[in-house]
């Protein structure tokens, strides 16, 4: 009758200990992870910042010889893009 009880016992603090364990990894690779993407975060903007609409349009439509003709007004959101 007492070992059943012990046993649980145990089985209880053990299981308490590992949570409180797993919690505590969890936590720092979340804060690692926060981190990481702050600075990711703040890298890309700061990239995207230092170049145009204009410009980041033109780099993505430049499919070689695929690519007609790319016109962009500066200063307003629309533009047209041909391919043949």
């Amino acid at each position: 009758m007492l070992f059943p009880a012990l046993s649980n016992e145990i089985l209880n603090l053990a299981k308490e200990k590992a949570d409180d364990a797993a919690i505590q990894v969890f936590a720092k690779n979340l804060k690692q992870l926060l981190l990481a993407k702050k600075e990711l975060t703040d890298k890309a903007a700061k990239e995207f910042s230092n170049s145009t609409k204009a410009e980041e349009v033109a780099r993505r439509a430049s499919f070689g010889n695929e690519a007609k003709s790319i016109a962009f007004q500066r200063g307003s959101n629309q533009g047209a893009i041909d391919f043949d």
